[in-house]
Protein backbone atom coordinates (compact mmCIF):
# COMPACT_ATOMS: atom_id res chain seq x y z
CA UNK A 1 0.00 0.00 0.00
CA UNK A 2 1.29 3.60 -0.50
CA UNK A 3 1.05 5.72 1.66
CA UNK A 4 -0.37 9.51 0.47
CA UNK A 5 1.09 12.90 2.44
CA UNK A 6 -1.50 14.71 4.11
CA UNK A 7 -0.95 18.54 5.32
CA UNK A 8 -3.06 19.01 8.70
CA UNK A 9 -3.28 22.60 10.21
CA UNK A 10 -4.19 21.83 14.50
CA UNK A 11 -4.73 24.36 17.03
CA UNK A 12 -1.59 24.46 19.51
CA UNK A 13 -3.71 23.50 22.42
CA UNK A 14 -4.28 20.05 20.79
CA UNK A 15 -1.07 20.27 19.25
CA UNK A 16 0.41 20.40 23.13
CA UNK A 17 -2.39 17.28 24.55
CA UNK A 18 -1.04 15.08 21.41
CA UNK A 19 2.42 16.19 22.30
CA UNK A 20 1.81 14.88 26.06
CA UNK A 21 0.19 11.73 25.01
CA UNK A 22 3.39 11.01 22.67
CA UNK A 23 5.96 11.55 25.61
CA UNK A 24 3.63 9.43 28.10
CA UNK A 25 2.65 6.29 25.75
CA UNK A 26 4.22 4.46 23.34
CA UNK A 27 4.05 6.81 19.93
CA UNK A 28 6.94 7.36 18.32
CA UNK A 29 5.83 10.06 16.96
CA UNK A 30 2.61 12.57 16.66
CA UNK A 31 2.40 10.87 12.93
CA UNK A 32 1.99 7.26 14.44
CA UNK A 33 -0.20 8.98 17.12
CA UNK A 34 -2.51 10.34 14.70
CA UNK A 35 -2.63 7.56 12.50
CA UNK A 36 -3.32 5.33 14.98
CA UNK A 37 -6.37 7.71 16.42
CA UNK A 38 -7.60 7.89 12.62
CA UNK A 39 -7.85 3.75 12.01
CA UNK A 40 -9.59 3.78 15.88
CA UNK A 41 -12.16 6.25 14.24
CA UNK A 42 -12.60 4.57 10.86
CA UNK A 43 -13.27 1.25 12.80
CA UNK A 44 -15.59 2.79 15.25
CA UNK A 45 -17.50 4.41 11.98
CA UNK A 46 -17.18 0.59 10.80
CA UNK A 47 -18.78 -0.91 14.10
CA UNK A 48 -21.77 1.55 13.85
CA UNK A 49 -22.52 1.33 10.25
CA UNK A 50 -22.80 -2.89 10.84
CA UNK A 51 -24.88 -2.07 13.79
CA UNK A 52 -26.93 -0.09 11.76
CA UNK A 53 -27.28 -2.19 8.68
CA UNK A 54 -27.71 -5.42 11.86
CA UNK A 55 -30.87 -3.21 13.40
CA UNK A 56 -32.83 -2.43 9.53
CA UNK A 57 -31.88 -6.84 9.07
CA UNK A 58 -33.75 -7.73 12.51
CA UNK A 59 -36.43 -5.02 11.65
CA UNK A 60 -35.95 -2.61 14.11
CA UNK A 61 -36.83 0.78 14.57
CA UNK A 62 -34.93 3.74 15.77
CA UNK A 63 -32.58 2.14 18.21
CA UNK A 64 -29.98 4.65 20.35
CA UNK A 65 -26.23 4.46 20.07
CA UNK A 66 -26.53 2.42 23.50
CA UNK A 67 -28.99 0.00 22.20
CA UNK A 68 -27.23 -0.81 18.90
CA UNK A 69 -23.85 -1.59 20.85
CA UNK A 70 -25.69 -4.11 22.56
CA UNK A 71 -27.08 -5.54 19.65
CA UNK A 72 -23.28 -5.69 18.26
CA UNK A 73 -22.44 -7.34 21.40
CA UNK A 74 -25.11 -9.95 21.49
CA UNK A 75 -24.35 -10.95 18.43
CA UNK A 76 -21.11 -10.86 18.56
CA UNK A 77 -18.53 -7.94 17.50
CA UNK A 78 -16.35 -11.02 15.53
CA UNK A 79 -19.18 -11.03 12.67
CA UNK A 80 -18.75 -6.63 11.94
CA UNK A 81 -14.76 -7.79 12.14
CA UNK A 82 -15.00 -10.34 9.41
CA UNK A 83 -17.54 -8.17 7.31
CA UNK A 84 -14.89 -4.82 7.26
CA UNK A 85 -11.56 -6.00 8.42
CA UNK A 86 -9.15 -3.60 9.36
CA UNK A 87 -6.36 -3.47 6.95
CA UNK A 88 -5.24 0.56 7.59
CA UNK A 89 -2.27 1.20 7.83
Amino acid sequence: MVNRIVNLRLGSKLLKEIDSIVKSETYESRTEFIKDALRKAVEERRREQAAQSLSKKLGLEGPSPAELESIMDSAGKKTAERKHPTGIS
